[in-house]
């Protein structure tokens, strides 16, 4: 429930295919897609092409959405939306620059299937993730001296 609220507030659309049961939702990025192209027209280094421009991934969401959502309190997203924390269901492993709309897509496609297996009383908008970008607080993220 929380990713999809998150998605549909900030980065685009959730709609739901009709065709099966239960409905698929397909996450259209496009908010998310307007602020990257608006952030690559002001930035002079993606201009100068000495920085890749945004694309619509978890990189671009954490710079244009997490980070300035969380900065008043300096907390993670998590923090933000669950001041006393959830009990987490299931923790994911992905890559940062897949598109965010697959990303969420396939996470909402997963907590459908997965309500089911978690029980009788669990709805699938319920279903917990852990999520680096969300549950981490990207305003105290140290990377070491050999990552960049």
């Amino acid at each position: 429930g929380q990713l999809e609220a998150f998605f549909d507030a900030f980065c685009g659309d959730v709609i739901y295919e009709e065709l099966e049961e239960p409905p698929k939702p397909l996450c259209l990025p496009t908010t998310l897609c307007q602020l990257c192209v608006h952030a690559n027209r002001r930035d002079e280094k993606v201009k100068t092409r000495s920085k890749r421009p945004r694309e619509t991934n978890l990189y671009a969401v954490t710079e244009l959405i997490i980070i300035p959502q969380t900065k008043a309190k300096g907390v993670s997203y998590s923090e933000l939306v669950n001041p006393g924390g959830l009990q987490v269901d299931y923790f994911i492993s992905h890559h940062w620059a897949e598109d965010f709309g697959e990303f969420v897509q396939s996470v909402l496609r997963h907590a459908i299937i997965a309500a089911v297996e978690l029980g009788q009383n669990v709805k699938w908008k319920d279903v917990v993730y852990w999520c680096c970008a969300f549950a981490n607080n990207q305003h105290q993220i140290e990377l070491g001296e050999t990552l960049q």
